[in-house]
C-alpha cells in the first residue's frame, strides 16, 4: 500500500511539472484565432514558440492519460485489490483441489465396487433361478412322462383285457 502511495505522489508532481511546463507564458504564445495571425519577419519567432495553446493541451492530455493508464497497472490492481478484498493463495486453492480429485476418485472407485458387487449378485440370483427353473420343468417333464406312461399302461391294459374278453 505505501509503495501505491508513493507512486500515486510521483504522479501528482509528473502532472503539475507538466501543467506549470504547459502554462510557461515563455514557452508559448497565447492566440486565439490562428487564421488572423500573418507571417511577417517581425511576426516571425522560433518554432518552440508558436505551438498554440490548444497543442499543449493535447498534449497535456496525452501525459495524463499515460500516466493514469500507468497508475492502473495490473501490479496496482492487484495490489489494491489483496488489501481491500481477502484472497486465498494459489498453492491453498492446488492443494484443496488435489485433495476434491481425490475425493472424486475415491467416490468413483468406491461406486464401481458397489455396482461390481451388486451386479455380480444379481448374477448369482438370476443363475440360481434358471437353474431351478430348469429343475422344475425336468421334474415337471418327468411328471408329465409318468403320467403318460401310466395312461398308456392302463390303455394297454385295458385292450388286454377287451381282447381277452372278446376271445371268450
Amino acid at each position: 500500500m505505501a509503495q501505491l502511495i508513493k507512486r500515486s505522489s510521483d504522479l501528482a508532481e509528473s502532472l503539475k511539472q507538466v501543467y506549470l511546463a504547459i502554462t510557461d507564458p515563455t514557452i508559448q504564445e497565447v492566440v486565439k484565432d490562428e487564421s488572423q495571425v500573418v507571417d511577417t519577419p517581425a511576426n516571425k519567432k522560433p518554432e518552440r514558440q508558436r505551438v498554440s495553446r490548444s497543442t499543449f493541451h493535447a498534449i497535456f492530455n496525452a501525459l495524463l492519460a499515460a500516466m493514469l493508464l500507468w497508475a492502473t497497472s495490473l501490479e496496482n490492481a492487484n495490489s489494491i485489490t489483496t488489501t481491500l478484498f481477502p484472497s486465498v493463495s494459489v498453492d491453498k486453492v492446488v492443494s484443496v483441489s488435489a485433495k476434491l480429485m481425490k475425493q472424486v476418485d475415491d467416490e468413483r472407485d468406491s461406486y464401481v465396487h458397489c455396482v461390481r458387487h451388486y451386479a455380480n449378485e444379481c448374477t448369482i440370483a438370476y443363475d440360481a433361478a434358471r437353474n431351478n427353473e430348469r429343475m422344475n420343468q425336468k421334474t415337471q417333464h418327468m411328471l408329465n412322462n409318468r403320467q403318460i406312461f401310466a395312461n398308456a399302461t392302463q390303455s394297454i391294459d385295458q385292450c388286454k383285457y377287451s381282447y381277452a374278453l372278446s376271445l371268450s
